[in-house]
Protein backbone atom coordinates (compact mmCIF):
# COMPACT_ATOMS: atom_id res chain seq x y z
CA UNK A 1 0.00 0.00 0.00
CA UNK A 2 1.20 3.53 -0.91
CA UNK A 3 1.69 5.48 2.27
CA UNK A 4 3.33 8.17 0.81
CA UNK A 5 4.27 9.84 -2.77
CA UNK A 6 6.57 12.55 -3.12
CA UNK A 7 6.93 13.61 0.77
CA UNK A 8 3.63 14.98 0.17
CA UNK A 9 1.37 11.91 1.75
CA UNK A 10 -1.74 10.51 0.37
CA UNK A 11 -5.31 11.53 -0.03
CA UNK A 12 -6.88 10.44 3.03
CA UNK A 13 -9.37 7.62 2.75
CA UNK A 14 -8.12 6.98 -0.45
CA UNK A 15 -6.03 3.13 -1.22
CA UNK A 16 -3.06 3.05 -3.81
CA UNK A 17 -1.54 -0.34 -3.95
CA UNK A 18 1.71 -1.95 -5.85
CA UNK A 19 1.78 -5.36 -6.17
CA UNK A 20 4.82 -7.52 -7.86
CA UNK A 21 3.43 -10.95 -8.05
CA UNK A 22 4.58 -14.20 -10.04
CA UNK A 23 6.21 -14.49 -13.21
CA UNK A 24 7.35 -10.82 -13.58
CA UNK A 25 3.84 -9.23 -13.51
CA UNK A 26 2.96 -5.95 -11.59
CA UNK A 27 -0.36 -4.73 -10.53
CA UNK A 28 -2.04 -2.27 -8.36
CA UNK A 29 -4.80 0.76 -7.77
CA UNK A 30 -4.43 4.37 -8.52
CA UNK A 31 -7.66 4.37 -6.28
CA UNK A 32 -9.57 5.43 -9.35
CA UNK A 33 -7.59 3.10 -11.87
CA UNK A 34 -6.26 -0.05 -12.14
CA UNK A 35 -3.40 -1.07 -13.61
CA UNK A 36 -1.14 -4.10 -14.87
CA UNK A 37 1.89 -4.69 -16.48
CA UNK A 38 5.46 -6.36 -16.39
CA UNK A 39 8.57 -5.60 -14.13
CA UNK A 40 12.28 -6.77 -13.79
CA UNK A 41 14.19 -6.55 -10.89
CA UNK A 42 18.46 -6.29 -10.01
CA UNK A 43 19.71 -6.04 -6.40
CA UNK A 44 19.37 -2.11 -6.67
CA UNK A 45 16.53 -1.33 -9.51
CA UNK A 46 13.54 -2.59 -10.36
CA UNK A 47 12.31 -1.94 -14.17
CA UNK A 48 8.85 -1.59 -15.10
CA UNK A 49 7.18 -1.84 -18.58
CA UNK A 50 3.90 -2.50 -20.45
CA UNK A 51 2.09 -0.26 -18.08
CA UNK A 52 -1.80 -0.66 -18.82
CA UNK A 53 -3.68 1.69 -17.24
CA UNK A 54 -7.86 1.44 -17.11
CA UNK A 55 -9.67 4.41 -17.61
CA UNK A 56 -11.97 5.47 -15.51
CA UNK A 57 -12.77 9.38 -14.47
CA UNK A 58 -11.28 10.45 -10.75
CA UNK A 59 -14.22 12.21 -9.08
CA UNK A 60 -11.84 15.15 -7.56
CA UNK A 61 -9.34 17.08 -9.21
CA UNK A 62 -7.32 16.25 -6.33
CA UNK A 63 -7.56 12.43 -6.77
CA UNK A 64 -6.24 12.91 -10.64
CA UNK A 65 -3.36 14.83 -9.28
CA UNK A 66 -2.28 12.02 -7.19
CA UNK A 67 -3.12 9.42 -9.92
CA UNK A 68 -1.10 11.30 -12.09
CA UNK A 69 2.07 11.35 -9.71
CA UNK A 70 1.68 8.12 -8.79
CA UNK A 71 1.42 6.78 -12.26
CA UNK A 72 4.10 9.48 -13.47
CA UNK A 73 6.39 7.76 -10.51
CA UNK A 74 6.04 4.35 -11.84
CA UNK A 75 6.58 5.29 -15.47
CA UNK A 76 9.30 7.31 -14.79
CA UNK A 77 12.59 5.85 -17.09
CA UNK A 78 11.42 2.29 -18.01
CA UNK A 79 15.30 1.45 -19.34
CA UNK A 80 16.65 3.55 -16.27
CA UNK A 81 14.21 1.95 -13.71
CA UNK A 82 13.26 2.99 -9.92
CA UNK A 83 15.88 2.21 -7.11
CA UNK A 84 14.86 0.54 -4.08
CA UNK A 85 15.83 0.20 -0.86
CA UNK A 86 13.82 -0.51 2.67
CA UNK A 87 13.72 2.38 5.05
CA UNK A 88 15.29 1.43 8.77
CA UNK A 89 11.28 0.79 9.81
CA UNK A 90 10.70 -1.52 6.86
CA UNK A 91 8.87 0.45 4.30
CA UNK A 92 10.06 -0.26 0.57
CA UNK A 93 11.31 3.35 -0.86
CA UNK A 94 11.03 3.29 -4.77
CA UNK A 95 13.07 6.67 -6.27
CA UNK A 96 13.34 8.03 -9.69
CA UNK A 97 16.64 9.45 -10.73
CA UNK A 98 15.11 12.83 -10.36
CA UNK A 99 14.48 12.35 -6.45
CA UNK A 100 10.70 11.36 -7.29
CA UNK A 101 9.99 9.00 -4.14
CA UNK A 102 7.28 6.21 -3.54
CA UNK A 103 6.78 4.93 -0.22
CA UNK A 104 5.14 1.60 0.72
CA UNK A 105 4.27 -0.71 3.17
CA UNK A 106 2.16 -4.24 4.13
Amino acid sequence: VVEDINRGGVIDNTRLTLTFGEGGRVSGSTNCNTFSGSFKSTSTKVMLSDIAVTERACLAEALQNQEAAYLAILNASPSDGLAWSYTEDGALELKTGEGKRLLLRR
